[in-house]
């Protein structure tokens, strides 16, 4: 008997420290007094050079980046060890989970690389449980390795023809939505894929709640992030290149088992801790004028994150997974780079502001460090734009939420 009431209690008490590790990384977000602002680096996967690798990784940490977003690749071991090395040096790390050849059905094949867009997999392709070994493995080898993962964001872009093989090119462009999404053939795929997508996020949080309960690796839980769509977009710019995109508040309903023609949907937002968005402003959002900045900031962000509350509780983490003012937006200025940081840094310390302080934010990756001229701090020719490095060693101060 009292070796079953010891086995009781120590159970009780290895159960409330994974409640306590598991709400720490939330806590952590939530309560914090500013924004937690770094760089997305989704190509550190394919650097083949592990010095190069630990270079640009101590690079992000020295400009006062506060965390870094990383790509899982297929092979992950390269980027564990990345993600071993951000822990070493102090940098919290989103790890984006993409679709994989390793988890599609057999024979599955993705859509042909047309001139705008990739060749993808489409979600409807994904096998359950291929992924469910893959996710296996995935956390077998973190243990091993003890890493301390803030969070991890499955997918990216999935109401996006770029990003998701189920959606195909439309001539003219099309954003789709509730009304109109029965002229699209192929929205059978999609629907079917997002379905299946709510299955994904069930298992995955199954494995993260396995990986860490009773006291399992002695680390935070990892927060789970509903993958970031992207908005509807430039309409001219859809027409010109032929794209399909998903209106997000008919993405959302999809996801949260909202929609009569997805009746295999689960809500996502039952499993998820957090809602990642993409938000790249135009050339309407710059706006340095202090009596207007802030109404301008509010409107711009509230088109990304207003559809995530018809769905999900107002409490939920909102990342923003990418962001970024474009260079392009600012090649007329005299000093580009210049008034790209004024804007950017102006832009995010309206945060604090507006309806915006009540947002619950969790982290902002700057699109991206050093491997796009359009969108990088750094240019492709390893350039410092200095006034966008700078940018990161401000404190864009926020609301914490109680």
């Amino acid at each position: 008997m009292k070796k079953t009431i010891v086995c009781a209690a120590m159970s009780a008490i290895f159960f409330a420290a994974n409640i306590l590790a598991a709400k720490s990384n939330a806590e952590k977000l939530s309560n914090d007094a500013s924004l937690q602002f770094g760089f997305c680096r989704p190509n550190l996967m394919w650097v083949n050079d592990k010095k190069k690798c630990e270079e640009i990784l101590d690079g992000i940490k020295a400009s006062g980046a506060k965390c870094v977003q990383l790509t899982l690749r297929e092979n992950s071991a390269p980027t564990l060890q990345h993600i071993e090395y951000a822990n070493s040096i102090g940098l919290p790390v989103n790890m984006l989970i993409m679709p994989m050849q390793d988890f599609m059905l057999d024979g599955a094949k993705p859509r042909p690389k047309s001139k705008n867009f990739w060749s993808v997999y489409g979600v409807s392709q994904v096998d359950l449980k291929k992924f469910e070994k893959k996710l296996d493995e995935l956390f077998k080898d973190i243990a091993q390795r003890r890493l301390n993962i803030l969070s991890i964001e499955l997918f990216n872009e999935i109401n996006w023809v770029d990003f998701n093989g189920d959606l195909q090119t439309v001539e003219g462009g099309a954003i789709i939505n509730e009304n109109n999404y029965k002229d699209f053939p192929f929205m059978e795929k999609y629907i079917e894929g997002m379905e299946k997508y709510t299955q994904l996020v069930s298992i995955l949080r199954r494995k993260i709640d396995s990986a860490y309960t009773g006291g399992k690796n002695n680390l935070p839980k990892p927060l789970l992030v509903c993958g970031s769509p992207v908005l509807g977009g430039d309409s001219n710019w859809l027409n010109k290149v032929g794209g399909s995109v998903i209106d997000l508040s008919f993405h959302y309903k999809i996801l949260a088992g909202k929609f009569d023609g997805a009746p295999k949907a689960e809500n996502v937002f039952d499993k998820t801790d957090a809602v990642a968005a993409h938000i790249y402003p135009g050339m309407e959002s710059i706006d340095n004028n202090p009596q207007t900045c802030a109404a301008t900031a509010e409107k711009t962000v509230r088109a990304y994150i207003d559809p995530v509350y018809e769905f999900a509780p107002r409490d939920i983490l909102i990342f923003i997974t990418e962001f970024s003012f474009s260079s392009w937006l600012f090649r007329n200025e005299p000093d580009p780079q210049a008034a790209r940081a004024q804007t950017t840094k102006n832009f995010l310390m309206q945060f604090s502001k507006t309806s915006l302080k009540d947002v619950n934010w969790g982290c902002i990756f700057h699109y991206c460090y050093d491997d796009d001229d359009n969108w990088g701090a750094i240019a492709k020719d390893g350039t410092i734009r200095r006034p966008m490095l700078d940018i990161f060693k401000e404190t864009y101060p926020r609301e914490p939420i109680k």
